[in-house]
């Protein structure tokens, strides 16, 4: 599923959702639904408010989880921009958009103010925070949630979606930057940003192609037997009813 720029960020709950569905319909289903951030953590035992190295994600810093930033136009591409956690900054680059209360995609205008909140975050599931090297905290290698989730060549779309704000940190280098995207997994770990956010404060979008990882409820009196076939490292299971 590919989605791009506003209108994927405004629809793409919705259409993760409906692709999700389908496979209720499947053999032995009784229903379907997309996969949410909140699973993925109760897999990995990942808590952004408390992450692998016992700190909140990005703590001290603009892109501190949960954090929230007010910004303020100025004068002509220029917003001043204070963290709750005592941080402030002066942006001074392009146009600086938001999604507004209704989905839109709107540009703050000179003497406006509004209060975003930073819902961003990544991590590597065996260590639970942003190091993939470390003690493992978190989902084993060894173990099917591992094979099926995070290991192989493919990345997923979650039906969950961020808001991030960048500034003066380790990460973004002296400049502040506002992105909207959505988190998604594989490829060894739990990923929202940089090459995958979908629409950027300044109105550049981005298209992204990913696969869905629907959650199935299963007929209970289905059986599952054992193939013995291996497709991308996840055991292939043959129902039966």
């Amino acid at each position: 599923m590919t989605l791009r720029g506003n209108i994927g960020y405004q629809y793409g709950i919705e259409e993760i959702e409906n692709i999700s569905k389908i496979y209720g319909s499947g053999k032995g289903a009784l229903s379907a639904r997309a996969i949410k951030i909140e699973d993925i953590n109760k897999i990995t035992g990942y808590n952004p408010l408390k992450t692998g190295d016992g700190k909140k994600f990005r703590e001290g810093t603009m892109n501190e989880y949960d954090a929230k930033l007010t910004i303020t136009g100025t004068g002509y591409l220029s917003y001043d921009i204070s963290c709750s956690n005592g941080l402030k900054l002066n942006y001074i680059y392009r146009n600086f958009n938001y999604f507004n209360e209704n989905r839109e995609f709107t540009f703050l205008e000179q003497g406006e103010t509004i209060t975003l909140t930073n819902t961003y975050y990544f991590y590597y599931p065996t260590t639970l925070t942003t190091n993939p090297a470390g003690e493992e905290k978190g989902i084993k290698t060894s173990s099917r949630e591992y094979e099926m989730i995070f290991n192989g060549n493919k990345s997923y779309w979650i039906a969950s979606n961020y808001v991030l704000g960048g500034g003066k940190d380790d990460y973004y280098d002296d400049f502040v930057t506002y992105s909207y995207g959505f988190f998604n997994v594989g490829l060894n770990y739990v990923r929202s940003c940089r090459d995958n956010y979908l629409i950027y404060a300044g109105g550049n979008p981005k298209s992204l192609e990913k696969n869905i990882l629907p959650i199935v409820y299963l007929n209970k009196d289905i059986v599952l037997k054992d193939t013995k076939n291996q497709i991308n490292g996840c055991t292939e299971w043959k129902l039966e009813i």
